[in-house]
């Protein structure tokens, strides 16, 4: 079955879009820097209690030296140092997960605000594309410069972290585990596209820069 040849035009528009809001962002490096800096200090604070676990699981005295101070903070542990690093790898799952809403959500929202600050609203609603064009591509540009300083940093933190023995007693959070997979690579992005959509929508409807 032959494609319809406006069914690739309309897509070559959504992508020029996409590529525009792209570049735009690539123009802001304090931005970037940012982004990725934050993805990098979870990861860098995250990794050093992987390892310093991974120190304490090695060592005879240290899941005893963990049991007793987990005691006096009322908690019963079995193995310390594994259970530990499965809340540290969930705490990064999450804090990862997280951070790609927010930043998501930060860029989404400045979109429209950008166009009218910038004049560049009138002339974008004059152009030869339809309205769902537009927001289609301003959505997925908005979407994917957070998403790429995600997907490299998050999953190399999270293949970093699954390198150490004491993960071994939570698998399911961390690769190659298909869970893991799922939520890193469809569960993340699809909450991520979806407050894209909604910052998107607001930032274009909103009445005035305050709003």
């Amino acid at each position: 079955m032959d494609r319809d040849p406006g069914d690739a035009l309309v897509i070559a528009r959504i992508l020029h879009i996409a590529r525009r809001e792209w570049l735009e962002n690539v123009r802001q490096p304090t931005m970037i820097v940012t982004m990725a800096g934050l993805f990098a200090i979870i990861a860098g604070g995250v990794l050093m209690l992987m390892w310093r676990l991974e120190a304490l699981h090695a060592s005879p005295d240290g899941d005893k030296a963990l049991a007793y101070w987990a005691g006096l903070l009322g908690l019963s542990l079995t193995s310390p140092s594994e259970e530990l690093a499965a809340f540290v790898i969930v705490t990064l799952d999450f804090l990862v997960f997280s951070q790609l809403l927010g930043m998501t959500a930060v860029i989404a929202g400045h979109v429209g605000i950008h166009d009218r600050l910038c004049g560049t609203r009138p002339f974008l609603l004059l152009a030869p594309v339809r309205r769902t064009e537009l927001l289609a591509g301003k959505i997925l540009g908005a979407l994917a410069m957070p998403l790429a300083v995600y997907l490299v940093l998050g999953g190399l933190a999270s293949a970093i972290a699954a390198s150490f023995s004491v993960a071994a007693a939570s698998p399911s959070f961390l690769p190659p585990a298909p869970g893991w997979w799922v939520g890193f690579l469809i569960g993340a992005p699809m909450w991520s596209l979806w407050v894209a959509v909604l910052c998107v929508t607001a930032s274009m409807r909103a009445p005035d820069v305050r709003t």
